[in-house]
């Protein structure tokens, strides 16, 4: 069930002891759950869809491709990667731009990035191919695939219009599902607005072997151009299991993201030129 309480299970406003935020800005409204299974995080990761759809009671789902859409959001959903970009191959980091465009491109300071086996591909499932224990560790909110980033627990997420994906685009909110946070703070998301300043990070909520949710809405005039998801320590490994070195090792992986919808950044203008530039520094890193 949904609660509105500062510092409360499911959402709040600006509270600093979870979130780490730039005075400038607006208080961000916070969506954050935590549980052992899907249900029990589900209302308030409904709830993040309607705040970030803006269509009222009912979020709206904008699916692949088109628009751009001045309401709704979009998703990156995990099971639409095919095969050959699964496990042990690696999924291009601009899959969901180019492929099934939902107008989002990742890159990561590891290898890229690892989509988990869906059953009937001859591979263990939820990374049972790294490590057997993973199988059991971690689970996904819907679907079957999860993701994690190769030799790294970061993945940075810059964004364009789904109706064409050459067009740098900002966002107002963005939430991820995280599977298996077990302590605080190691698995956040930090954002930046489209000049590169600072919009805050903010903590997930540990949950052993169970799924956390965490979403951040904007309610001011800020454009997010870029987000980092840090997700545990260490990256997913061979001979590793979560919980190892004396309870220290906090292995991660992601479930969807949910995002309001890609809108342009405005050009010409002052906006347009440094985020086409910011966004220049990502893609050299990628």
């Amino acid at each position: 069930m949904l609660k509105t309480a500062m510092c409360g299970k499911s959402f709040w406003i600006g509270c600093s002891a979870l979130a780490l935020v730039s005075p400038l800005q607006a208080a961000p409204v916070i969506f954050s759950d935590a549980g052992p299974t899907p249900v029990d995080i589900a209302d308030t990761v409904e709830a993040f869809k309607v705040q970030i759809s803006q269509t009222g009671p009912t979020a709206q789902n904008n699916g692949v491709g088109g628009g751009p859409f001045s309401v709704g959001f979009r998703a990156v959903d995990w099971d639409l990667v095919p095969t050959a970009n699964a496990t042990p191959n690696l999924m291009p980091g601009d899959f969901f731009n180019t492929t099934a465009p939902v107008g989002v491109v990742m890159s990561t300071t590891g290898a890229g990035f690892r989509v988990s086996a869906k059953t009937g591909e001859g591979r263990p499932l939820r990374f049972g191919d790294i490590q057997p224990s993973y199988e059991t560790t971690f689970q996904s909110y819907d679907g079957e695939r999860i993701m994690a980033p190769s030799l790294s627990t970061q993945t940075d997420v810059i964004f364009f219009v789904p109706g064409d994906n050459t067009v740098p685009a900002f966002v107002r909110g963005f939430g991820v599902v995280f599977a298996d946070v077990d302590r605080t703070p190691l698995s956040s998301l930090q954002f930046w607005d489209i000049y590169g300043n600072s919009l805050g990070t903010f903590f997930a909520t540990p949950s052993d072997n169970g799924l956390s949710f965490l979403g951040v809405w904007f309610n001011g005039p800020e454009e997010v151009g870029r987000v980092r998801i840090n997700s545990g320590a260490p990256p997913l490994f061979a001979g590793v299991d979560d919980g190892a070195w004396g309870g220290l090792a906090d292995m991660v992986t992601l479930g969807p993201f949910f995002f309001s919808e890609p809108l342009a950044i405005p050009e010409p203008g002052t906006a347009a030129l440094l985020s086409l530039g910011f966004l220049g520094l990502l893609w050299r890193r990628r």
